[in-house]
């Protein structure tokens, strides 16, 4: 029994030593790959976090930008209605003037009126039509133009504010002979710009009046079109809707949307700049509101989507993960291929050493 204690010690040498390196060796491995896997996971999750930031970072930009033109342009409503009228009045009054100048010493004075209320009663100016009106100054009509109102008895006009509009008119020639007049018309509660100025001739004045809302109609469609004609990344989108019941948008860029979920959209905006998350499954985007035109603009992207570049970096990460788990597979085998040499040529040395002590105490003995 003896003898074979003896002969078993060396090999639970080895067998004891095998396992407690094999052992260190997983122990290692393992630890070191949990290291990296953890690391990868961490990367990538702060490479898609870089990612979702960056973009709504360009979509706070970008929507800033598109809100700042549109209240800009809604700013200049005014100063585009004044030049307008301005072009209108001064092209009508060049055109009577040259009228009278040349038909007054030749013709009659009724034959010079009606020529002149003839040319401004056909004067266009771009798509508009009958846009000059002719008043004298005891509120009669000469020419009625654009004015929505009672040709037979106009200077009892009064408008929305309660204002008599046609003296307006008569006082503002007679005393700084042309000026800009606003108004808010008693008939349809539309605010307007008039601008009238006077004929130098007869005792008549000239005008013509733009209705604020039209302007702004006008602008919108311009702005429309704009937007259209915007670049807008594969990968991004942007809605337009007007502040009224209607739930299809104005503009619809790489929106892949049905009505339900506009339907949805629309009724989650609000005055305030804000990012909807996950309103629409796997949508982000930032709506903004431009109060002058009532508009709410909206840019977006799929929360979803990786760029091609995310991905690369993703591919690289995984290939570097790969490298290193070959790495500590490699090393690991070689690893327990050399402790496994040294231990087996320990346990033979030890086995000799054994023998040798075993031969020592039989000749002893």
């Amino acid at each position: 029994m003896r003898v074979n204690e003896k002969k078993i010690i060396p090999y639970l040498i080895v067998m004891v030593t095998l396992v407690f390196a094999l052992g260190a060796g997983y122990l290692m491995s393992t630890f070191y790959l949990q290291k990296i896997t953890a690391l990868f996971n961490a990367s990538k999750e702060k490479s898609v976090s870089e990612t979702l930031s960056a973009k709504k970072e360009k979509s706070e930009l970008y929507s800033k930008g598109i809100i700042s033109l549109f209240d800009n342009q809604a700013n200049l409503i005014d100063a585009n209605i004044e030049k307008e009228l301005k072009s209108r009045i001064d092209a009508a009054y060049e055109n009577a003037r040259f009228i009278y100048e040349k038909y007054k010493d030749v013709k009659s004075e009724s034959d010079v009126k009606e020529r002149i209320v003839d040319a401004l009663s056909h004067m266009k100016h771009e798509e508009h039509e009958n846009v000059i009106f002719i008043t004298d100054y005891k509120g009669n009509s000469i020419l009625l133009g654009n004015q929505d109102m009672d040709k037979d008895n106009l200077v009892s006009y009064i408008d929305a504010d309660y204002r008599s509009i046609v003296l307006e008119e008569i006082q503002r020639v007679r005393r700084r002979k042309e000026g800009f007049i606003k108004s808010t018309h008693a008939l349809n509660q539309e605010k307007e710009i008039i601008l009238v100025k006077d004929l130098d001739a007869y005792g008549w004045f000239i005008g013509s009046a733009i209705t604020i809302k039209d302007e702004r109609t006008q602008l919108k469609a311009r702005l429309v079109d704009t937007l259209k004609s915007a670049p807008v990344d594969n990968d991004d989108f942007t809605l337009l809707f007007d502040e009224n019941p209607e739930v299809y948008p104005l503009l619809k860029s790489n929106a892949s949307l049905g009505d339900n979920e506009l339907r949805i959209i629309k009724n989650a905006l609000s005055p305030q700049s804000v990012w909807h998350e996950n309103v629409i499954n796997d949508y982000y985007y930032f709506s903004s509101y431009c109060e002058p035109l009532e508009w709410y603009f909206i840019h977006g992207f799929k929360s979803s989507i990786i760029s091609a570049k995310e991905i690369q970096k993703q591919k690289d990460f995984e290939m570097i993960l790969e490298r290193e788990t070959k790495f500590i597979t490699t090393a690991s085998i070689l690893m327990a291929s050399l402790v496994m040499t040294l231990a087996i040529t320990l346990s033979l040395k030890i086995s000799e050493i054994f023998k040798s002590c075993k031969i020592e105490l039989e000749e002893q003995d």
